[in-house]
């Protein structure tokens, strides 16, 4: 029996190792990345959070509850959804740890190994995207805390405690329908571990009956809503034994990512091996806690239950082939399966090399991982499997400094040739956004993943018919006089363009009555929502080596296609240029202006020199040049109102090569205007 002072003292030192970890480990990392750019804009957008809709058009009733929350945290940032997944997070290893510190008759270290690998599991790909994957994580939380609470009030006999972890159950049956496996066998797993309590049976009633109203709920949703969300996911019928038997393989090997070392993380070792130490110091606060030999069989079976619990976690996501926001609700068994592995393992040693073994295996999962988790989210927008924040944050201030007060019913278009370089996921995210932001619409001109994209008429813009949960969002029409066109750049930067660019009407149309000044109106400025920096966030940096591009920011020049990525190499950055690539330039009443481009030619046979042709529409030549070497090309725009766009031809082309299929002609360095 542990004396108060020691319960008090694993406590407290329970609670600082898991914040300190929270910090190290999860933090950190969503700092560099945490938008996943599709989607997060609606959950930002309180009209769009319905409870009703959610229930209607997903069966998951409760799924608003944590966007609505940190909303009210901070109803115009985004720091709310960030302080909530730090804090549902905390909470959840901690709602793990008295879970298992339940389940463990004498003290045992293993409870608190579970809640600190639950901190750093990187199993789950999406657990940084804390806008998106709210209602996931805040699920799993409302789980962990109905299982701990049913098991305390199964001890004590406390029917109001029962009461309340069932609320809670059915909370998170409403919210996603992937808890129902772990659901089912909690019962059992608390009559196995306290086999003489004679109130099983009520007990179990009461957590089955829950969880059996949940399943007649979804089953009734199915069977009478044949465009269900879910039953889109699900498709077409597994094809055969071996593709199910991949898919469930794909959802069971992140378990192992624990152990998954990727080179090039030796820059994040020190926060590693941070983390590595809170995990060490809070082991060894524990005293010296061994598990006896008699209690290994009963380890070992909590190993072998915690496999099974994995493969249940993610039972519902067999037809997946993928895993991002699948191991949600399997990352606590997880933990807690490696815990116990750990212990069995340990407890083959003897009782002094013990707690030594648990430190040091203990420490190798949390270095790993916690460096693993810095350097794939350092690399997350690079990788796009987040979208840079900071950057949308960089386009949006740009516009409210252009125009600090739009007029309302104004449509903001911005003009893109694809999504690739910009910060957007679809358009209705555009859309989303830009409402939140700025209080009016916006579109992307180019078309996005699904197909979205606006179109001109004599009338003006049109684009919509999308919908979220069932319900159209908006089919828009907008006059020529309501838009304000802005060309958004690779690089992020955005130009207001004073004439409506050419290129995206079709033949016989012009944009007859755009005005994008006459939009801006005078008065107080109206607030950028959301589309701030916080104290804790890098601001975007549109110089720096990983946003900056080869156009100089004051030119008012955009690439069209048939440009290859932005590099760096050997100090340098450039862009490789396919034949026929496309420069388009804004005109300017006010006088001609020249183009320079700072270019080289790739390696050519024999060393000719690169002939270098400059086309205007119907193939008219502007410009010819013979380059050797570094040089600078200059072609001069005519004062006009309109746009130009010029292709770079060159003659005798390259041809691509095995070991990169690229045609790599020329590399340009820089692109400015100047005036002749």
């Amino acid at each position: 029996m542990r004396s108060k002072q020691q319960v008090i003292r694993t406590l407290a030192t329970s609670i600082l190792a898991l914040s300190l970890l929270v910090v190290l480990s999860f933090f950190l990392p969503l700092t560099f990345g945490f938008w996943h750019g599709y989607d997060d804009p609606l959950l930002l957008a309180r009209p769009l959070l319905s409870w009703a809709d959610y229930d209607q058009h997903l069966n998951r009733l409760a799924v608003p509850l944590a966007p609505l929350i940190a909303l009210q945290l901070t109803p115009d940032r985004i720091d709310g959804f960030v302080w909530l997944a730090v804090v549902v997070h905390f909470a959840t290893a901690a709602a793990l740890y008295w879970i298992l510190q339940q389940l463990f008759v004498r003290p045992s270290p293993i409870p608190l190994i579970a809640a600190l690998l639950y901190v750093v599991n990187p199993s789950e790909p999406g657990r940084f995207l804390v806008i998106v994957m709210s209602a996931y994580a805040f699920t799993v939380l409302l789980m962990a805390v109905a299982v701990a609470t049913y098991i305390y009030s199964y001890r004590h006999e406390l029917r109001w405690v029962l009461a309340f972890s069932g609320v809670l159950l059915a909370m998170a049956l409403l919210s996603y329908e992937s808890v129902l496996p772990i659901a089912l066998v909690v019962p059992l797993l608390v009559r196995a571990v306290f086999p003489k309590h004679t109130h099983w049976l009520a007990w179990a009633y009461a957590w089955w009956g829950i969880t059996g109203v949940g399943t007649v709920r979804l089953l009734v949703f199915l069977a009478t809503t044949p465009t269900a969300y879910q039953l889109q996911l699900a498709g077409a019928p597994v094809g055969s034994v071996v593709e199910l038997l991949d898919n469930i393989l794909t959802q069971i090997q992140p378990v192992l990512a624990f152990v998954q070392v990727t080179p090039g993380e030796q820059g994040f070792l020190g926060y590693g091996a941070a983390a590595a130490l809170v995990a060490v110091v809070a082991i060894a606060v524990l005293g010296d806690v061994s598990i006896p030999r008699s209690s290994r069989r009963t380890v070992a079976t909590g190993a072998v239950v915690a496999a099974v619990l994995c493969v249940l976690s993610v039972l519902p996501y067999f037809k997946f082939s993928y895993v991002l926001r699948t191991q949600f609700f399997a990352a606590p068994v997880q933990a807690t399966f490696w815990a116990l592995g750990l212990g069995f393992m340990s407890s083959l040693l003897r009782p002094r090399a013990q707690q030594l073994s648990l430190m040091a295996a203990s420490a190798t999962l949390v270095l790993v991982s916690t460096t693993a988790a810095l350097f794939a989210q350092s690399n997350s927008i690079r990788y796009k499997t987040t979208t840079d924040f900071s950057k949308l944050v960089y386009v949006y201030q740009q516009i409210h400094a252009i125009a600090p007060k739009i007029a309302p019913g104004t449509l903001i278009l911005f003009v893109a040739d694809d999504f690739t370089s910009v910060p957007f996921g679809l358009n209705y995210d555009v859309s989303e956004a830009t409402q939140v932001a700025l209080n009016v619409n916006g579109i992307l001109s180019a078309r996005d993943v699904m197909g979205w994209q606006p179109t001109y008429s004599p009338n003006g813009v049109v684009f919509g018919d999308f919908k979220v949960l069932g319900r159209p969002i908006g089919k828009y029409e907008y006059s020529y006089s309501e838009v304000m066109a802005f060309d958004l750049a690779p690089g992020g930067r955005v130009t207001l363009l004073k004439t409506f660019p050419d290129l995206l009407l079709p033949d016989g149309i012009s944009a007859v009555g755009y005005r994008p000044m006459a939009r801006i109106e005078r008065g107080a400025e109206d607030p950028l929502r959301f589309m701030r920096y916080s104290s804790w966030m890098k601001p975007y940096d549109p110089d720096s080596s990983a946003s900056a591009d080869i156009v100089d920011p004051t030119a008012a020049v955009r690439l069209g296609d048939g440009w290859y990525p932005f590099e760096t190499y050997a100090g340098q950055t450039f862009r490789w240029v396919n034949n026929d690539a496309e420069l388009v330039a804004d005109g300017s009443e006010q006088g001609a202006e020249v183009i320079n481009l700072q270019l080289e030619p790739g390696a050519r046979p024999d060393d000719q020199p690169l002939k270098l042709e400059v086309l205007a529409p119907h193939d008219r030549v502007v410009g010819e040049y013979q380059v050797s070497g570094a040089s600078t090309v200059s072609i001069e725009v005519p004062a006009s109102a309109t746009e130009f766009r010029y292709r770079l031809h060159v003659e005798d082309s390259v041809a691509p090569t095995a070991a990169d299929p690229r045609t790599l002609n020329f590399r340009v360095f820089h692109i400015s205007e100047t005036t002749p």
